[in-house]
């Protein structure tokens, strides 16, 4: 899979399950601002926000991957992707000079 469709389908997953999540916290707001009403529907998209994290992380193109993916769902700012990108290759070298 290119970065380009990791990107897109991770980025798609995170915005759909930040929008269910906020709409179950829109709901608890109009029905009881006091308790939280949905606490096993929260919890689970935790648990799938958490998997989604996981998958990034022990992604080879991680160090591309998440930027772009946490930009595009509006968590941090733009980066320097080429930079990122020649991180990426000297790490991947080092990781190849020490196998060796």
């Amino acid at each position: 899979m290119s970065i380009e469709e990791k990107v897109f389908n991770i980025a798609y997953h995170f915005r759909n399950v930040l929008q269910t999540d906020s709409g179950f916290t829109i709901l608890d707001s109009m029905k009881n601002r006091d308790d939280t009403l949905y606490v096993d529907e929260h919890q689970k998209n935790q648990q799938f926000i958490a998997r989604l994290l996981s998958i990034v992380k022990n992604d080879k193109d991680f160090l591309t991957v998440y930027p772009v993916v946490m930009n595009s769902i509006g968590i941090f700012p733009p980066q320097d992707y080429k930079g990122l990108e020649q991180e990426r290759k000297e790490m991947v070298e080092e990781q190849n000079k020490q196998n060796s």
